[in-house]
């Protein structure tokens, strides 16, 4: 029996970001200049459950209209990635 037998490793997946980490990414791109409305959120059918039935979001967060779903002000779509992640333009457009 070699040595390595005996020894497990363990892998640990990266964490999916949860509502607050949202949050954070799409206050963070604001504070580099890009508009909510030029951010897309790409939400996991599972983050868009929990978004649309978690006690933490308010009702003035989330909202449905003309056929589109928005947090805090940011459209969202639903993905089939393994993971939610923010899609904002790489840098600010320029002031007119």
């Amino acid at each position: 029996m070699s040595a390595k037998a005996g020894k497990t490793q363990t892998i640990t997946a990266p964490r999916a970001p949860d509502i607050a980490d949202l949050r954070s990414a799409i206050d963070k791109a604001e504070t580099q200049g890009i508009e909510r409305a030029d951010m897309l959120l790409h939400l996991t059918l599972r983050d868009e459950s929990v978004i649309k039935r978690s006690r933490s979001v308010g009702i003035d967060e989330i909202s449905f209209a003309d056929g589109q779903m928005r947090f805090v002000g940011v459209r969202v779509v639903v993905t089939t990635d393994a993971m939610s992640s923010l899609e904002a333009p790489a840098e600010a457009p320029a002031a007119a």
